[in-house]
């Protein structure tokens, strides 16, 4: 009877794996996830606004420069390689074409940096001048910074 018992327990195990495996669908439970579309009324304005200004984007940016870079220089209304200012917390947007050689365009302190890019080719960059100070905008390709590509960069209280 043992002998028999064992045979039987083999037996449905075998069956319920058949079954188990053989199967065309199986079923993954997904977790539930909560995207809050909006801030719930129990946070204070603080905190709101923290979330706010984290999630905003950049759609509407404080200063918006249109720049070409040529030759060594960066050219902004006509300007080669212009002083810029903006305040600290400003949302700036840089509109950078290539219209002669490959450049690029770097803020290191700022962790700014575009796509090495060639004649023709055009990159928005945008940011947040979140540190008070002067800085160094330049292109970082071959030489061209020390041929003069770069120009000062100021953020203002």
């Amino acid at each position: 009877m043992n002998k028999a018992m064992v045979v039987l327990v083999v037996l449905v195990v075998a069956l319920v794996g058949w079954w188990w495996f053989s199967s065309d669908t199986i079923e993954i439970e997904q977790p539930e996830v909560e995207v809050p579309l909006e801030m719930s009324g129990d946070q204070d304005d603080e905190e709101a606004d923290m979330w706010a200004d984290e999630y905003a984007g950049l759609d509407d940016p404080d200063h918006t420069f249109i720049m070409e870079a040529t030759g060594r220089e960066f050219i902004v209304d006509g300007v080669s390689n212009p002083e810029l200012t903006v305040a600290v917390g400003d949302r700036v947007r840089v509109e950078l074409t290539i219209t002669g050689g490959t450049h690029d365009f770097v803020i290191d302190e700022l962790g700014v940096a575009s796509a090495v890019m060639s004649a023709g080719q055009t990159e928005v960059i945008e940011f947040v001048a979140n540190e008070i100070g002067t800085f160094e905008y330049y292109c970082s390709v071959g030489n061209h910074y020390a041929e003069g590509m770069f120009g000062i960069f100021n953020v203002i209280e």
